[in-house]
């Protein structure tokens, strides 16, 4: 089973924090009663950059997203809930659990810019790590990435697929404002390569397709945090029109249609 803990409808990042039931001793999440610790569930967390509250299904008819709906109508939506205008502040926040300005970043990264969330902070992943948890990341970071010490899989990912600006081009998977090299990379620590065979490969789907991939080689005795970070409703629309490919919101639909079923 599957509980959607929130579907956040933020003022840029809409947030889908689903918990699958299960850990390394088998026990399900929710199970344990008094002192006894709770065992480890799985957990994938999807951020949707600008997604809007009439982007989706169960507040505006005219989109189509049923998995996306049953999630929500099984867990919780939250309705009331606030964040910085703006991507790279808001990840932060996320990440840290502080306020953007606590975290030091008061708007988004350019490309060109120096700058991180500095490493006084332990990040999300890193704290769950520690934990005993696999992590990964796939799709945006937008948290710094001038020097090798500020890109996600020296900030505790095992491994990050996706690219370190604010946003791309769908199939070149280049930023295009005045950053014309190609930003897509895949590796693990400060052993990061870049991925050209992706060249005219859409995102939307490249990226459900590593997400697909790593959840179905995990070890289910291992809890997995995995952070899925699409950015395909921002304003750099690139509707796909490859078949059998779909548009970018049955993508994310349907990525929530094989978490239920692997649960």
């Amino acid at each position: 089973m599957i509980a959607l803990l929130s579907m956040a409808i933020l003022a840029k990042v809409i947030c889908a924090v689903v918990l699958v039931q299960g850990s390394a001793n088998g026990a399900k999440y929710g199970s344990f009663t008094g002192s006894s610790v709770p065992p480890s569930p799985h957990v994938v967390f999807i951020a949707a950059d600008d997604m809007g509250w009439n982007d989706i299904s169960f507040h505006n008819p005219e989109i189509i997203s049923p998995h996306l709906d049953e999630l929500a109508a099984s867990g919780i939506v939250l309705t009331d809930y606030h964040v910085y205008k703006v991507c790279s502040p808001t990840r932060a926040s996320f990440m840290t659990g502080r306020l953007p300005n606590h975290a030091g970043l008061h708007n988004f990264i350019s490309h060109n810019d120096p700058q991180a969330i500095s490493k006084h902070f332990v990040l999300l992943p890193q704290a769950l790590k520690a934990g005993g948890y696999e992590t990964h990341i796939v799709g945006k970071w937008h948290l710094g990435f001038f020097d090798w010490p500020y890109v996600p899989s020296n900030r505790g990912f095992d491994t990050a697929f996706g690219y370190m600006t604010g946003a791309e081009d769908y199939y070149t998977h280049t930023n295009g404002k005045g950053c014309t090299g190609l930003d897509l990379t895949f590796g693990v620590g400060s052993n990061l390569t870049a991925q050209p065979q992706y060249k005219d490969t859409y995102s939307t789907m490249m990226y459900q397709g590593r997400i697909l991939d790593i959840i179905a080689k995990h070890d289910a005795a291992i809890p997995l945090f995995l952070y899925c970070d699409y950015y395909c409703d921002m304003p750099r629309i690139q509707i796909c029109t490859k078949p059998p490919e779909l548009v970018t919101c049955i993508a994310i639909d349907s990525l929530l249609q094989y978490l239920v079923e692997w649960s």
